[in-house]
């Protein structure tokens, strides 16, 4: 069900990022901004427990076949087999490794600050 599919939540573009790391990557550190202060000079930061429910929920093996089957219809199935033994391997971990800091919600700050942070706590899932 794309409702509860995590990977169904993002851009079909970016799981193909990862072909595009260092084979050698074992740690990622990224972050989320409000790029723009052209029509709101600030912003009010919410919207990070629902996602954070997404990735309690973690991804299935019927989540990545959901996945692949969609985005191979929108882009195609190039990327497809590096693609799938990837979100397979994070489906049979069994859970996201992320660590994630973040301002308090509702905050309210200048547009164009850092608003959260992500990181990998596993090795092979930079």
């Amino acid at each position: 069900m794309i409702g509860k599919n995590l990977l169904l939540k993002t851009d079909f573009y970016k799981p193909g990022h990862m072909h595009f790391y260092p084979d050698k990557l074992t740690k990622l550190y990224s972050y989320l901004i409000a790029r723009s202060d052209q029509k709101h000079p600030d912003v009010v930061w919410y919207g990070l427990q629902p996602f954070l429910h997404l990735l309690e929920r973690g991804v299935s093996q019927e989540d990545v076949e959901e996945f692949l089957e969609i985005q191979g219809k929108a882009i195609g199935p190039s990327l497809a087999k590096e693609t799938r033994a990837k979100l397979e391997a994070l489906a049979k971990l069994g859970y996201i490794p992320l660590h994630i800091k973040a301002l308090p919600e509702g905050t309210v700050l200048p547009a164009k600050n850092v608003l959260m942070t992500a990181t990998n706590t596993h090795p092979d899932f930079a």
